[in-house]
């Protein structure tokens, strides 16, 4: 899917689906696996459970009548990526699609990352004009924060919104209850002998003394050494 957004000569929000045939329709959802019709009514009651659900995993596209609202997933790595050339915003899940906008210059750090990491940092975008709507984000786009947005080449931190904020009380949290709630998952793998794989970090040993805690039984361990001068030798 590939969306442009731009304003009509009467200074309208309008878009175009250039990669996808739709016809168009106001107060639609689409995401990178779903696509659903909504009026206004039905979205504003019995649909946003459906809509707090699936933006757990999914990035998409709301439009409506006057304004488009963009975000992305909660906790996959879903994203919704954009780019602005020439007067318009060019909306995709797909990078790929957006680079016939862009200028295809590659962010060096970002190459860096991901050959010695694997992983892109949230901030940092692999082409240089094209970015993407930060994780458990979404921004919303109507004629009076369009023409703000062309000026600045980019969407602004500042328009986006966090939806679901967890505020947390700092409290220190309930450690009995947060005990007692991973001792009830480990109970479920008792009876299956389960083997566990420890970092040596801390999350990993606690669910280790956890477990024998409740069994009481000794752990087999192996130990994977990987040797420095021979990185493709593993002794176990």
């Amino acid at each position: 899917m590939l969306l442009k957004i731009f304003l009509s000569p009467d200074n309208l929000l309008e878009y175009e689906f250039l990669h996808q045939s739709n016809s168009k329709v106001d107060n639609r959802l689409f995401t990178d696996q779903i696509i659903i019709n909504y009026s206004k009514e039905i979205f504003d009651s019995t649909a946003k459970m459906t809509f707090q659900k699936i933006e757990n995993d999914v990035s998409g596209i709301y439009i409506q009548e006057k304004e488009i609202s963009l975000f992305s997933a909660k906790y996959s790595k879903s994203r919704i990526y954009y780019t602005i050339w020439e007067e318009a915003i060019y909306v995709s899940y797909d990078l790929r699609l957006l680079l016939p906008y862009s200028n295809r210059k590659l962010t060096s750090k970002a190459a860096f990352s991901i050959i010695k990491f694997g992983e892109l940092p949230e901030s940092v975008n692999l082409i240089h004009d094209i970015y993407s709507v930060p994780s458990s984000s979404y921004v919303t786009l109507d004629n009076d924060n369009f023409y703000q947005i062309l000026a600045n080449k980019v969407i602004e931190s500042s328009y986006y919104s966090i939806y679901n904020f967890i505020e947390y009380n700092y409290s220190g949290g309930d450690i009995n209850k947060t005990k007692q709630a991973l001792g009830d998952s480990l109970k479920y793998f008792i009876n299956c002998n389960p083997n566990f794989f420890v970092s040596g970090g801390i999350d990993s040993t606690l669910l280790i003394q956890l477990y024998y805690e409740l069994t009481g039984n000794e752990i087999k361990m192996a130990i994977l050494l990987i040797l420095k001068k021979h990185p493709m030798n593993i002794v176990m």
